[in-house]
């Protein structure tokens, strides 16, 4: 689906509810995932960077970060000003 929309020439923006000290994608690179524990195969933060960003790269997927307060502020703002 981001093939298509990319090829379409349509913006896609992933909006992301962040937890305490994620602001930007460069800091979900230090994010410490809590299940590493429990499980080897969940994503850590390195990882989940680097697959968001080769979205970003690979198909112009925007991502935003937002407090859940702030959702519906992020989402009017996107669709009343569009994709940056």
């Amino acid at each position: 689906e981001m093939e298509r929309a990319n090829k379409l020439g349509i913006k896609l923006v992933l909006l992301v509810e962040h937890g305490e000290g994620i602001n930007t994608l460069d800091d979900v690179r230090s994010w410490q995932n809590p299940r590493l524990k429990e499980s080897p195969l969940t994503m850590s933060g390195e990882r989940l960077f680097k697959v968001l960003l080769t979205m970003s790269l690979k198909y112009g997927v925007e991502i935003r970060f937002c407090e859940k307060k702030d959702t519906g502020k992020e989402i009017i703002d996107i669709l009343s000003k569009g994709a940056t």
